[in-house]
């Protein structure tokens, strides 16, 4: 599989996404839409260091991705106008690594891509090495046929709003590998190394137009938006003994839909006994309309010999995600617990995700939380009408997100 120009360097990042994340199956078995999790879109920084929030706690035109109604929050706070931009990029490997790993893929799939007639093994060698030995150090024993597993996603937004209504554009690259190292012993007992390996990346694109209006008990929200996804997949086997590598690549097949999200936040409460202490409840459901992405497998170059047959379709179907959550707040802090995906949809199930801020001084906001089996972090700094945010998690290599704001 050849990756565009796009899916390397930072959101290249992302296309490790697709190397690794799938359980084991047979050997030639090719990774489908189906198998990726299509949820692990998180761009913005304040959000991601405290674990996820995002229902009640946004206040710039990011707010939008994850609950339009947030809209009408950002509206009533000083400013009519609200400019946001953001990147976040997670893995289960590091970075580096993932970057080397992307590269030694890709040049096996430039092999698979090119012209078999003049291809040899010695042309993988070296990638075919680094992939088997780093799989290898995962799995363990390698005579068990255990698969590698990881998940990555790189997810940029840039978002701009006026009073309650916006524009945002926010997408990213997410995808699987299965990569099974193995031995093969030749008849005069000799063993050798071999490696099965299928990917798949999906890039999805969507631009959408959030807006806000006011009801008797707070602010709903709605977003039409347009949903592009690209999907392409390669998969190979390579065998150290038999100096053979054979495989097949797909042509990058997409298709555009429209969609809608919905939101709601409720009016801030005073909390009795308290102050000065207000709790606030809000939810989504997004991918209302539960948009079907037609998207043919189309051959690219295969290198086979006695293979199943060939998959014929990628299409796939986004369904509705529903999302509920609370946020308590006093002058100085606020702290939010938050159920996603309650529908278990998109190859993702329900999960738990729980946060806080404290601003010990005006210009500075101190973040942690719990997202998905791992702690956040993170710090907001202000400067006049900017904000930079900044995130990671328990492993600072893994997770890493940053955003920048205004409000004029």
């Amino acid at each position: 599989m050849q990756l565009s120009k796009k899916q390397k360097g930072i959101p290249g990042i992302v296309g490790v996404s697709f190397l690794m994340c799938l359980p084991l199956q047979p050997a030639w078995s090719q990774v489908f839409p189906a198998d990726i999790d299509k949820t692990l879109f998180r761009p913005n920084a304040r959000s991601q260091a405290m674990g996820s929030i995002r229902l009640l706690t946004l206040s710039d035109a990011s707010a939008g991705a994850f609950n339009p109604a947030l809209l009408g929050k950002v509206d009533a706070q000083k400013g009519r106008y609200s400019l946001s931009i953001q990147g976040s990029a997670r893995n289960e490997i590091s970075y580096w690594e993932a970057l080397e790993f992307l590269d030694d893929i890709n040049e096996v799939s430039d092999a698979i891509r090119n012209d078999p007639s003049g291809f040899t093994f010695d042309q993988i060698r070296k990638p075919f090495e680094d992939l088997y030995n780093f799989a290898a150090k995962a799995v363990g024993n390698i005579r068990e046929g255990k698969a590698l597993e990881t998940e990555i996603s790189v997810a940029p937004l840039v978002g701009i709003s006026y009073q309650n209504v916006g524009v945002i554009t926010y997408g990213g690259i997410i995808g699987v590998t299965r990569l099974t190292p193995g031995v093969t012993l030749a008849p005069d007992g000799t063993e050798s190394a071999n490696l099965d390996s299928s990917a798949g990346i999906i890039d999805i694109l969507t631009v959408g137009i959030p807006y806000a209006f006011r009801i008797p008990t707070g602010y709903l929200g709605v977003m039409p938006k347009a949903i592009r996804s690209d999907f392409t997949g390669v998969t190979f086997f390579a065998d150290e003994g038999n100096r053979s590598v054979a495989g097949r690549s797909y042509q990058p097949v997409n298709d555009l839909q429209a969609d809608l999200d919905v939101g709601y936040i409720s009016d801030a409460f005073a909390i009795p006994g308290t102050k000065n202490g207000k709790w606030q409840g809000g939810a989504t459901i997004r991918y209302l309309l539960s948009p079907r992405f037609q998207l043919p497998a189309i051959v690219k170059r295969e290198f086979v010999i006695g293979q199943p047959p060939l998959p014929t379709d990628f299409t796939y179907r986004i369904q509705p995600e529903v999302n509920v959550g609370g946020l308590v707040s006093e002058k100085r802090w606020q702290a939010g617990v938050e159920l996603h995906n309650l529908t278990s949809s998109n190859g993702s199930k329900v999960n738990f995700h729980f946060g806080a801020e404290y601003q010990p001084v005006r210009w500075l906001a101190l973040r942690g939380g719990y997202d998905v089996e791992q702690i956040t972090y993170g710090i907001g700094l202000s400067a006049g009408p900017f904000q930079f945010d900044v995130a990671t998690g328990t492993d600072y290599r893994k997770l890493l997100s940053v955003g920048v704001g205004t409000r004029f």
